[in-house]
């Protein structure tokens, strides 16, 4: 599976139910749509504390969505960030 492109396509997945994860994960998912911001300039370690998960359960969501790693999956809402702050 090739990783979403923008935020739009990554819910579109998730309401399609394109993407099927565990509940952990289910709840790293969750947390990311909610707090964008966060996931853009946090480390995968933060986020983890604050969904109350692992590293590795963050790492995995990363990659579930087809991304190498965290680092991909935070430059998906980089990418997000710098579109809604454009006039």
């Amino acid at each position: 599976m090739s990783p979403p492109r923008d935020l739009a396509e990554l819910k579109g997945m998730i309401a399609n139910r394109q993407i099927q994860v565990p509940l952990k994960l289910q709840r790293v998912l969750e947390h990311v749509l909610a707090n964008p911001a966060e996931v853009a300039f946090s480390n995968s370690r933060n986020l983890a504390r604050n969904c109350d998960v692992s590293i590795s359960t963050v790492t995995r969501v990363a990659e579930a969505l087809g991304f190498d790693g965290f680092k991909g999956f935070r430059e998906l809402f980089r990418r997000e960030l710098k579109q809604r702050s454009k006039p």
